[in-house]
């Protein structure tokens, strides 16, 4: 079988899944991950309509920004009699290829890139547990692929397949990326942390009113703010050049963690709230952390 030496990527959550997937290509492409993260500002939103924490804006588009790093993304419509010929000239060709596992009704299944394949058995990245970010190495047939892809038996599956060329021009550093796309970003970065102060003073409102509640949901959310707290980490590590905003960051994602911690406590036990204080300073040192941060980052101070 030829097979990419491609590893599955766990080291931490981007937006949702399918950017561990991408990420493992762009590991095998040696292309840099700070890069392309370094264009996305995350903020606080907790008022979207979605439940959601996290509000993303990038400043370019993905595709614009993939072939600035001199990867191609292709779509392809192929007919099922001819996947298996497809899976093999793509594979011999250094360029894997994403596809998605639906469930019987069609919805979203999960991600699955294919890494090697001989005709009859293909090699792939997947995650086959969505409570986990454990991404593994697995083998299926060419006809499970085929099943699990064209659930509606049309006779066709959709597939990306990733190609790689040297940049056309040289691209700046993930740092100074990230530095410009903040200055770009200053109305959003401010009503982000007008929103958490809100956020505060309601959580704060409601431990006095007696109307204070939580669900799973809300650990599902902070979770997803603690994975975007550790991309920021992620795109600042480098050279000892930040190591005082690391330290900021640092402190940021330790709050978040105790936060959910003390929520997640809470809501096993079952029992009356005590000690919400610490709860309350955890969150305020979590926005004073951030006006240092964009302070270090605007000002320099």
């Amino acid at each position: 079988m030829i097979c990419l030496a491609i590893e599955p990527f766990n080291e931490l959550l981007f937006k949702n899944c399918y950017y561990n997937i991408l990420f493992s290509i762009l590991k095998y492409f040696n292309v840099s991950l700070e890069y392309f993260m370094s264009n996305t500002i995350f903020s606080y939103d907790f008022s979207r309509s979605d439940s959601s924490v996290s509000s993303y804006l990038d400043i370019k588009s993905e595709s614009v920004l993939l072939n600035e790093m001199g990867v191609c993304e292709c779509d392809t419509i192929i007919p099922t009699s001819m996947v298996q010929q497809y899976l093999l000239d793509k594979i011999q060709a250094n360029q894997p290829v994403l596809v998605v596992f639906r469930r019987s009704n069609g919805s979203f299944d999960r991600y699955v890139l294919i890494i090697g394949c001989d005709g009859v058995v293909a090699e792939i990245i997947e995650r086959k547990n969505p409570e986990t970010l454990s991404y593994t190495r697995g083998v299926i047939s060419v006809c499970e692929i085929i099943e699990h892809c064209d659930v509606a038996r049309a006779g066709v599956i959709k597939c990306t397949s990733f190609m790689f060329s040297e940049p056309l021009v040289p691209l700046d550093d993930a740092i100074s990326v990230c530095l410009a796309n903040y200055s770009l970003s200053k109305t959003h970065v401010y009503s982000s942390l007008s929103r958490l102060s809100q956020f505060i003073a309601d959580l704060k409102s409601s431990f006095t009113l007696g109307t204070f509640s939580i669900d799973m949901h809300v650990i599902s959310v902070l979770n997803d703010v603690i994975s975007n707290c550790r991309v920021r980490q992620s795109i600042f590590n480098v050279d000892g050049k930040y190591d005082d905003v690391l330290v900021i960051l640092a402190r940021i994602t330790s709050n978040w963690c105790l936060a959910r911690n003390f929520l997640l406590k809470y809501l096993l036990s079952k029992r009356k709230l005590d000690g919400y204080a610490d709860l309350v300073r955890c969150l305020e040192a979590v926005y004073d952390d951030e006006l240092l941060f964009f302070d270090l980052i605007y000002f320099g101070q």
